[in-house]
C-alpha cells in the first residue's frame, strides 16, 4: 500500500458502517463504491474478524475482491473483533497493520492528512451484551477504549475528521436501551464516555462512527469545560440496511451517505 499521506488518485473516499463478517453485503457494498470510482475505504469497525473458519473465509474473499477492484479497504477495529488477531498483526511502514492484500488496520490514534485535513482515528467500544458472550472466543478485553488511548489522543491534539467506532456519550437519538443488567449499562457507558473526553481534545469538524446500527446525522454542540465547539456527527446503519455507506470528498468534507 502506499503511504497514507501520499497524494490521492481520487479526493472522494469511502466510509462504511458494520458489516459483521457478512460477505454478500461485503462484496455488494466494495462492488457499489468500485462503480463510484472510490479507491480507498475506511472502514468504521465490526468489519468482521472472526477465530474460526468462517471468518477466515470472509477475510479471503473481501481480500480478492479488494484487489480485483483495485480498492484499499482500511477498518477502524470496533467491539465484535478478534483482537487476538488484530494485535499480533505486524505494523507497515505507513504504520498501518496490513492484514491480508488490500486490507489493513488502523491502530488507535492513528493521523494522516488528505486533502488539507487532518484525519484521526479511536478504534473500539465496549460490548452492552458481554455478559452473555466467551472470552476470546466471542469477546475480547482489548475491546475497550482505555486511559491510555485517551492520553494518546489528547496529546496529539486537535483534527478535522474522526472515525471511531463508539459514538461520544449523548449524541445518538432515540437511544433508550433496555432489558439490560446495570453492570452491563455502566460498561457500555464507560466507552462513550471516553469517547466524549477524546472529543474534547480533537474537536473535530466531521465525527463519523458505526456500532449503533442506526443512521443519522446532525450538527451537534459540545462543551469540553473551557468553551463551546460544534461538530457533525454522522451515524453509520449496519449491513443488510440502507445509509450503511458513504463517500467523503476529503478536500470539502461534503458527505453523500448511499
Amino acid at each position: 500500500m502506499n503511504s497514507f499521506d501520499s497524494k490521492l488518485t481520487n479526493s472522494v473516499i469511502g466510509v462504511a458502517g458494520d458489516w459483521h463478517g457478512d460477505l454478500d453485503w461485503a462484496l455488494k457494498a466494495l462492488d457499489v463504491l468500485a462503480k463510484e470510482s472510490i479507491s480507498k475505504i475506511i472502514h468504521l469497525g465490526d468489519f468482521g474478524i472472526l477465530p474460526d473458519a468462517l471468518g477466515a473465509e470472509y477475510i479471503k474473499f473481501v481480500s480478492e475482491r479488494l484487489v480485483r477492484n483495485k480498492q484499499e479497504l482500511y477498518v477502524v477495529p470496533g467491539n465484535h473483533e478478534d483482537y487476538v488477531q488484530i494485535n499480533s498483526t505486524p505494523f507497515s511502514d505507513d504504520g498501518t497493520q496490513l492484514f491480508a492484500p488490500n486490507l489493513a488496520f488502523l491502530p488507535r490514534n492513528f493521523r494522516w492528512t488528505w486533502g488539507g485535513h487532518k484525519f484521526v482515528v479511536l478504534g473500539g467500544a465496549n460490548s452492552i451484551n458481554y455478559e452473555s458472550l466467551t472470552p476470546n472466543v466471542s469477546w475480547w478485553r482489548e475491546e475497550a477504549i482505555t486511559l491510555g488511548d485517551l492520553y494518546n489522543v489528547a496529546n496529539d491534539g486537535e483534527a478535522d475528521v474522526m472515525f471511531a467506532h463508539e459514538a461520544p456519550s449523548g449524541v445518538v437519538p432515540e437511544l433508550s436501551p433496555s432489558g439490560w443488567t446495570y453492570k452491563a449499562l455502566a460498561y457500555a457507558e464507560e466507552s462513550s464516555a471516553l469517547m466524549l473526553q477524546a472529543m474534547h481534545s480533537v474537536k473535530p469538524a466531521l465525527f463519523m462512527h458505526g456500532h449503533y446500527h442506526k443512521y443519522y446525522d446532525k450538527q451537534a454542540i459540545f462543551n469540553d469545560g473551557l468553551a463551546e465547539y460544534s461538530s457533525r456527527i454522522v451515524g453509520l446503519d449496519m449491513n443488510g440496511h440502507d445509509n450503511n455507506l458513504a463517500l467523503l470528498n476529503v478536500e470539502t468534507l461534503e458527505l453523500q451517505v448511499l
